[in-house]
């Protein structure tokens, strides 16, 4: 994609965070710089239900980037001895765009007033993996801070939402202070308080520069109540999936998918085509593993793609692209989802989805041509030709997708091997 010049933009909102008493943020493809990721979104257990928050990146993400989160209270040289918890969120094999937000979400509870510790069993991250340790919650009057290294050996602050600094410790109310704060510096207030949690409500298009659109995040007025939340899903579709514009130059203006008939076609089209390769389409039934059904190469300018998947799972399909550069770099687009209508009733039949071994494939008068099996991973493990039975007693215990072709029919189907 478009490569940039890396320049070194001074914050004039910055006051000695942690270890970098001058600092500045550089655009230099990494996540370790102050104000390289804003907060856009937070909840609380405690009457809305849903615990959870949001930051967006303001540059790329490379793959396997670590940032450490905790609600603990900062001395002014190390956090308080009270070990009240640690987030990792560590990203994906792939380089993530700038402008891509991030959702975390928490543990849920129906009781008002009363807090849920996170745990690696109740919460997870929409994009890349999120680990928890000690005592984490999200409560009304706390803080959350992120940063490089974790709460034990921080590096640099990247981020940090609250409001006033009391005796009592940071407000968490929505409010993001710019980039960071030390102990005494307060950027933002807000009067009216909430347990339910709040979210960044104003414009995803930034221009201008990095510092517009961290202030443009970080402007109290631009935040508003995210409201009850009771599911993972809910959460993470009340807030927006990424943000565009000049300064987050992600290339794709679009892209979408559509379903006709028994396939699915993918549209999307970019503003510029600076250094790019070309795109690998990836597919996934779950929206979590994905595999490559296709590539498409660049057309060296701006302009529209097409593609269409001929062989669709039945059900909800789930699409995301992988931009190359001829440099090596790899982006990953947003993910897309369609629901495949397919030819009505299939006349083809796969049973029993929860065996020990032995799937049976009924296909009427259709003659089968092809019989693959998938991990969960998206992988192919097994094919057969042929076969109206099938043996996955060899395969280990887990989830398969068992995909059927028969008399021009694609049939999918999720079966759990005991």
């Amino acid at each position: 994609m478009k490569k940039e010049i890396l320049t070194r933009i001074i914050f004039t909102f910055c006051f000695g965070l942690m270890l970098n008493a001058a600092s500045a943020q550089i655009i230099d493809n990494a996540i370790d710089d102050i104000g390289d990721i804003a907060f856009v979104a937070y909840t609380t257990n405690q009457l809305n239900g849903m615990a959870g928050f949001a930051f967006v990146l303001l540059d790329n993400c490379p793959a396997n980037t670590s940032i450490g989160f905790t609600d603990d209270e900062w001395t002014g040289s190390s956090f308080a001895p009270v070990n009240e918890g640690e987030l990792i969120w560590t990203s994906p094999n792939q380089t993530i765009a700038k402008g891509t937000v991030i959702k975390i979400a928490g543990p849920i509870t129906a009781g008002p007033n009363s807090n849920v510790t996170w745990t690696n069993s109740n919460c997870t991250a929409h994009i890349g993996s999120i680990s928890a340790s000690g005592q984490f919650t999200t409560t009304s009057g706390d803080q959350l801070f992120a940063m490089t290294g974790n709460r034990t050996t921080p590096g640099t602050f990247l981020a940090f939402v609250g409001t006033s600094i009391t005796a009592s410790g940071l407000v968490m109310d929505g409010t993001q202070l710019g980039t960071g704060s030390a102990p005494n510096i307060v950027l933002n207030t807000k009067a009216v308080l909430t347990t339910q949690g709040n979210k960044y409500t104003g414009s995803t298009l930034c221009s201008g520069t990095v510092i517009a659109c961290n202030t443009m995040v970080n402007t109290t007025a631009s935040w508003g109540a995210i409201g009850a939340l009771v599911s993972v899903s809910a959460f993470y579709a009340a807030i927006p999936d990424n943000f565009t514009g000049s300064v987050l130059p992600v290339e794709l203006t679009s892209f979408i998918a559509t379903t006709e008939g028994p396939k699915n076609n993918l549209i999307w089209a970019t503003a510029s085509e600076t250094n790019n390769k070309g795109f690998d389409i990836e597919r996934s039934y779950d929206g979590t593993n994905f595999s490559t059904i296709g590539t498409v190469k660049a057309q060296g300018k701006a302009g529209t793609y097409t593609f269409i998947d001929a062989q669709p799972f039945n059900g909800i399909n789930y699409y995301r692209l992988k931009q190359m550069d001829f440099d090596g770099k790899e982006t990953l687009s947003k993910v897309v989802s369609v629901t495949t209508k397919g030819k009505g009733t299939s006349k083809i039949k796969i049973f029993p989805t929860n065996t020990e071994g032995v799937v049976l494939i009924t296909n009427y008068e259709l003659g089968i041509t092809t019989v693959a099996v998938f991990n969960q991973l998206g992988q192919l493990v097994l094919t057969n030709n042929g076969v109206n039975r099938l043996d996955l007693s060899a395969m280990p215990s887990g989830l398969y997708l068992v995909q059927v072709q028969a008399g021009g029919e694609t049939v999918t189907e999720k079966v759990f091997k005991r």
